[in-house]
């Protein structure tokens, strides 16, 4: 069975930083998933755009 982990924390806490130098080490296909970066216009979040690891 495959471990699961949910990484949740404050904004700007380096979340997303974290789990991309993460999945940079692993072998290639190892890590599933996605990230999220917000989309902004004006300075107003509009929405989320999803990035697949």
């Amino acid at each position: 069975m495959p471990i699961r982990i949910l990484l949740e924390g404050r904004p700007g806490a380096g979340k997303t930083t974290a789990l991309r130098r993460l999945a940079a080490l692993l072998p290639t296909h190892a890590a599933t998933g996605f990230t999220t970066e917000e989309i902004r216009q004006s300075g107003a979040r509009v929405g989320f755009a999803l990035e697949t690891l």
